[in-house]
């Protein structure tokens, strides 16, 4: 796999805490990336990652390209270019074709009808050709290291399945629990579906073999995995109670894009666990 890692520092004159912020999330993306790298390097799957930085504090400068190219791992470095905010988004979004994975880092956005990573990353998800793995973190400092309990909602959809291969990789790099978790919505039981034992009830059993299959599926990877399946009818609302719930350290979620507007359109359950600051999502967000 080649994985185009892309990383935007501060503008000018921003706060040192902003800064530090976005040190920090920078730092975490680069964790996560060399975390899957080390499992993926262990089955011997390829892994190369080339890093860009888009700077806002330089002027426009030549981007570099006499880097090295190597397996990343935590001690190895990727190759590395620069890119200046003038020449944003255009050469990022050229740089990053021919790659299996674009991945680059975020804060929480905030709540809003319509959502928003900043305009390089909206570009980068919504132009793009490529998959994108997005770390979206207020900037605490936390590490990839540190994960013991990795918590992954899924809804069954193919997007959502990926996204359970990265938590693995993470899982297995750290010996890390995987927490599948489903919301099912209640369905609308009539008097005739009580009188023939509960459509609510045939639907959460058959939810419940389905999770049970895919976490031994995962745990035939030597994940520790468990699953749960809870119901309600604010899917994103019961993701964040769980989150709160049980001491987790990673969120991860899959989504794909939605629409053929401008504007990020990953669903709403997706924007409202994106938007909360308590724990780190890493999103992997399908094309």
């Amino acid at each position: 796999m080649w994985v185009f890692v892309s990383v935007i520092s501060s503008a000018q004159g921003s706060s040192p805490l902003l800064a530090a912020a976005e040190s920090v999330i920078s730092a975490l993306v680069a964790d996560v990336v060399a975390c899957i790298a080390t499992t993926k390097q262990a089955h011997n799957q390829v892994f190369d990652v080339t890093r860009l930085d888009v700077d806002h504090r330089t002027e426009p400068e030549p981007v570099l390209s006499n880097g090295r190219t190597v397996n990343v791992a935590l001690e190895a470095q990727p190759v590395q270019r620069r890119a200046t905010a003038q020449q944003q988004p255009r050469d990022a979004l050229d740089a990053a074709k021919g790659y299996d994975l674009v991945a680059f880092g975020a804060r929480p956005p905030q709540p809003a009808p319509l959502l928003s990573l900043g305009r390089l990353n909206d570009r980068i998800i919504h132009a793009g050709q490529t998959d994108v793995l997005v770390v979206v973190s207020a900037g605490e400092g936390v590490s990839c290291g540190d994960a013991s309990r990795i918590l992954v909602p899924i809804n069954g959809l193919e997007h959502s399945m990926a996204a359970i291969d990265v938590a693995a990789c993470l899982a297995r790099h750290n010996e890390a629990e995987v927490v599948l978790f489903h919301v099912a919505r209640p369905l609308i039981v009539t008097w005739a579906d009580s009188a023939y034992g509960g459509a609510d009830d045939q639907a959460l059993t058959s939810i419940t073999d389905v999770m049970r299959d895919l976490a031994e599926q995962v745990g035939g990877q030597g994940v520790r995995v468990t699953h749960r399946v809870r119901t309600s009818d604010d899917p994103g609302a019961e993701i964040l109670r769980e989150a709160r719930r049980d001491d987790y350290q990673l969120i991860v979620l899959g989504a794909t894009t939605r629409g053929t507007t401008v504007h990020l359109a990953l669903g709403a359950t997706t924007q409202e666990v994106l938007t909360q600051e308590h724990t780190p999502v890493v999103l992997l967000v399908s094309h």
